[in-house]
């Protein structure tokens, strides 16, 4: 329809959303999820959306004050996201909603266009992949100017295996590690493997900031594209702060 945002009105308005669209007025769901706190929600045959937020409750007098400025940084964020993506911005701006929105763990690619955030075919999906464009410097940087600055300078490094055992015309496959799957009794799998650095925090619980990532192809040295990927984050750190702290696992040499 003529009146719906477009993707860039979008990215600006909400922080983390359910658009659910075009239900009847007789159907009464929660959306993808049960919300505390929320109630159930009527919707119509227009797009809704669902304002969510997982911003501490803040009480107090300066409650709206705290509550726009932190909408204004999410709306930030959101823009100079949307601007990092240099060609198919729209449909991989979707995409990245739509992973977000996903009820369950992501198994399947396909699936994500049958997200309400995705307002794109299926098709676009496959070709915003295909032929979208980043700007990975950019990007980079957005995420660590948006890291949690009273989080200390601690990052883990660890590799993530995504297995594609039957996948024998994926490029660029190799046998990495797998916890989770084995082959003949080996944890060992063929498949993607992506190289994650995350930044940790001292609170006992598992939440961690995602910094960077790469791919670690089979035909890279692991070693040595390890250390240029720890490099490339060191220079885009504060260079009058305490020294950034590494931690590996016995993976690493």
């Amino acid at each position: 329809r003529g009146d719906e945002p477009d993707v860039g009105e979008l990215g600006c308005e909400v922080a983390v959303a359910l658009l659910v669209g075009r239900q009847s007025r007789r159907v009464v769901r929660s959306g993808h999820v049960v919300l505390p706190g929320v109630e159930r929600v009527s919707h119509v045959w227009d797009q809704t959306v669902i304002r969510l937020s997982g911003m501490p409750r803040h009480q107090g007098p300066d409650h709206l004050e705290f509550v726009e400025r932190c909408d204004a940084v999410l709306k930030e964020f959101r823009s100079d996201l949307y601007g990092s993506f240099t060609c198919w911005g729209d449909a991989l701006f979707e995409l990245c909603d739509a992973a977000l929105c996903a009820p369950v763990a992501v198994i399947s690619v396909p699936s994500l266009s049958l997200e309400p955030v995705f307002r794109r075919s299926h098709g676009s999906l496959y070709k915003s992949l295909r032929r979208g464009r980043i700007d990975e410097d950019s990007l980079r940087r957005l995420l660590v100017a948006n890291r949690p600055l009273d989080w200390p300078l601690i990052f883990a490094v660890d590799e993530s295996t995504w297995a594609r055992c039957d996948a024998e015309t994926s490029p660029e496959r190799g046998f990495h590690y797998s916890a989770t799957k084995h082959s003949n009794g080996k944890p060992i799998v063929a498949g993607w493997s992506y190289q994650w650095i995350c930044q940790l925090d001292w609170a006992p619980d598992s939440w961690t900031v995602p910094i960077d990532a790469m791919r670690i192809k089979p035909s890279m040295d692991a070693t040595s594209s390890t250390i240029e990927q720890v490099k490339r984050l060191v220079s885009l750190l504060p260079p009058d702060k305490e020294v950034p702290l590494f931690v590996y696992d016995a993976g690493y040499d």
